[in-house]
């Protein structure tokens, strides 16, 4: 199989710069299981629905390489960015991210024959209210909403939702699992990695 992941900072591997984040830890299971997968982490730090919108059919479509679109699965985690607050103002509003969201899933379905969104994971807010001195605030309940949306979107179009906020929020030992309050430290891009693989074992098989 082949894979892309499109996303965010957290889908990059921010802070697990040892393994790469979950999709490290992702790609080195498919490698394993497949024998040998192509894997290609097209995440880019600080992205939303609107960047990811102008780029994943380009960048889709230079790597299909003629296969067919049943050997092509794509991942896509996108929300936190959306959701956050700048100025006092939701950097990309509720409506937009649903639209964005629709066209991002069609265009994903039309091109492999395996599309999986996973939605974003809580955020310590005591240290992300405000981000790094900024007008900047993240806040749980706006994350919840988009993700919210987001499986909405993803029921209607049928495709497989990963609710990975609700596995993390149940933990007790949240604080761990995070180095600066929004991102997973290495011990966190574990734990979602195996919240996916569980995931993508009782769905795929």
């Amino acid at each position: 199989m082949r894979y892309l992941l499109f996303g965010a900072s957290s889908t990059f591997g921010e802070t697990d710069f040892e393994n790469g984040g979950w999709a490290g830890h992702l790609r080195k299971h498919l490698d394993t299981k497949e024998k040998h997968c192509y894997f290609h982490n097209l995440a880019i730090s600080g992205n939303t629905s609107r960047d990811i919108l102008k780029r994943i059919e380009s960048e889709t479509r230079a790597r299909l390489r003629n296969k067919s679109k049943e050997e092509w699965t794509i991942f896509i985690s996108i929300g936190t960015n959306d959701s956050r607050l700048e100025n006092k103002q939701p950097n990309v509003p509720e409506d937009e991210y649903q639209n964005n969201v629709k066209k991002i899933l069609r265009i994903a379905k039309e091109l492999a024959g395996t599309v999986i969104v996973i939605s974003g994971h809580p955020v310590i807010e005591t240290t992300c209210n405000p981000w790094k001195n900024r007008d900047c605030y993240f806040l749980n309940e706006r994350i919840k909403t988009f993700g919210r949306i987001m499986k909405d979107c993803a029921d209607k179009e049928n495709i497989l939702y990963l609710d990975i906020f609700s596995k993390l929020e149940s933990r007790n030992n949240l604080n761990k699992l995070y180095s600066d309050g929004l991102h997973p430290n290495k011990e966190g891009h574990l734990v979602i990695f195996n919240e996916i693989k569980n995931f993508l074992e009782q769905e795929l098989n």
